[in-house]
């Protein structure tokens, strides 16, 4: 009995369904041919991609976060910051700065650009440029680099003095007077500063602000807007819209025959 009941009330539904087709049809199409039409309109928005290392000398991404937050915040409101021109404002769809997982010395910038993709790498060196420039990042490379400028020369005073004493060492030995200790023992000690003046040089070397280490590159295809899933996404809330509008006139209508 109660399979009979269910098939009976399907066929009331197909029945509602089949009588209004032509009303879901329509509202099916209007939504589909809407989003199509909005979609084709909107600007073709790019994306692209560059992965940053942070300045050797202790920056978080958190402190990069807070530096570059207020510049970004500006932009996206459509004010000049940062050198970012009003015309170069106005193409940008979305900038976002993104910590990669399990890397502390990594981060990445994803700038979404309308229209004209290439302009999306003048975004990136305006970023980039911003960042080197912060009064606070250029105090700690300063402070950083004289830090390590002073330990070189010092470094390199005591390999002098130590040279020269073991230099003293030799010529007294061969002289045959006693020097009190193994110049041997010196040479060990001055090899040993001599690698560490050549680590503290390589980190002087190496000492640089925020770089890009990958990119920017720019995506070929556009990631927004998505024309078919769009198109599909409508046409489907169409429909839905079209079904339950056909049972809310076909109980008003059967409401309308009992009066």
């Amino acid at each position: 009995m109660e399979v009979q009941d269910d098939e009976i009330n399907l066929m009331d539904l197909w029945k509602v369904i089949w009588k209004r087709k032509s009303l879901i049809i329509a509202l099916t199409l209007s939504f589909a041919i809407l989003a199509l039409s909005v979609s084709l309109n909107s600007p073709k928005v790019y994306e692209g991609e560059a992965v940053v290392a942070l300045p050797k000398v202790g920056i978080s991404f958190v402190e990069t976060k807070t530096i570059t937050d207020a510049m970004l915040k500006e932009v996206k409101r459509g004010n000049p910051l940062g050198g970012f021109e009003e015309t170069l404002i106005k193409k940008i769809s979305d900038i976002r700065i993104e910590q990669i997982k399990g890397s502390d010395s990594q981060f990445k910038i994803l700038v979404s650009i309308k229209r004209e993709p290439y302009a999306a790498y003048e975004v990136f060196n305006k970023i980039m440029a911003y960042m080197q420039g912060n009064e606070y990042v250029k105090k700690r490379m300063d402070i950083e680099k004289k830090a390590i400028e002073r330990n070189v020369s010092e470094t390199r005073q005591t390999i002098e003095m130590a040279e020269k004493t073991r230099n003293e060492a030799v010529r007294l030995m061969s002289t045959r007077n006693p020097v009190g200790f193994n110049p041997v023992d010196l040479d060990v000690r001055i090899g040993e500063l001599k690698a560490k003046l050549t680590g503290l040089e390589t980190n002087l070397s190496l000492l640089n602000s925020y770089e890009f280490i990958s990119g920017p590159y720019i995506y070929k295809n556009k990631v927004k807007p998505k024309v078919r899933l769009n198109t599909l996404i409508a046409g489907m809330v169409g429909l839905f819209v079209g079904m339950l509008l056909a049972f809310a006139l076909e109980g008003f209508e059967k409401r309308r025959t009992e009066i």
